[in-house]
């Protein structure tokens, strides 16, 4: 069973050199209060390609006034330490990965409740080079989108709109540019919460894919398609 990022999660002030959101020479910085009611499930279960963890909502955060900040993400050690606490659910992560993704993204945030990291989010242009067979399925297809690799939420942080609020950041900056978003979803094994959330946001299927490597299917799904450019005519 997957561990949880609770009982080790790091604090903003524990990442050294975070900065507020800065994205193509634009800093943004938003702060949300929010109060939940007990049993809300606003924001998104298993959200991305393999989703959040799951588990029982925390007490504690429930029925109370969030704090809900959306930075900058630079630190490799959060991004693993939220990637790999949602493994099998996502493929584990290294940290000579994990500084590629940062270094090579086009936007990488964290948002935190309370000043505690509860969740990540990882966009690359279409030009970054991943190597990912997911990630090259849509750069043979199609060009002018933002590419999201992972967006994880903490189970403990789900029900106060963190999945929710890190994609709008990505379609933001993609609106901006005129750019198409796109990701995957596994839908076989289904990930039926992330399919459902993403159906919610408005993203649409434009294929499949089975990974022989992974013994896995995931569905294609983009955002704003007309914004991108098809190479197969």
């Amino acid at each position: 069973m997957p561990a949880r990022v609770r009982e080790n999660r790091p604090t903003v002030a524990q990442a050294a050199g975070q900065l507020p959101m800065q994205i193509m020479g634009h800093v943004r910085r938003r702060t949300r209060v929010r109060r939940d009611p007990i049993g809300s499930r606003r924001g998104a279960r298993g959200v991305g390609r393999a989703g959040v963890p799951r588990g029982a909502h925390n007490l504690g955060l429930r029925n109370r006034l969030v704090r809900l900040e959306v930075s900058n993400l630079e630190d490799p050690e959060i991004l693993m330490s939220i990637n790999n606490s949602a493994v099998p659910e996502v493929n584990p992560l290294d940290r000579p990965k994990a500084r590629w993704l940062l270094a090579h993204s086009i936007l990488s945030n964290m948002a935190t409740l309370d000043g505690e990291v509860a969740g990540v989010i990882v966009a690359l242009s279409e030009t970054s080079g991943l190597d990912s067979e997911y990630y090259r399925w849509f750069t043979e297809r199609y060009s002018d989108f933002v590419y999201v690799d992972r967006v994880i939420v903490s189970a403990w942080a789900r029900g106060h709109g963190l999945a929710t609020k890190l994609y709008r950041e990505v379609e933001a900056v993609a609106a901006e540019h005129g750019l198409a978003v796109a990701t995957e979803v596994y839908s076989e094994p289904p990930n039926a919460p992330s399919l459902a959330f993403h159906a919610r946001m408005g993203y649409h299927k434009v294929g499949t894919q089975h990974s022989a490597t992974e013994g896995k299917t995931v569905v294609k799904l983009m955002k704003c398609k007309e914004r991108a450019r098809s190479k197969t005519g």
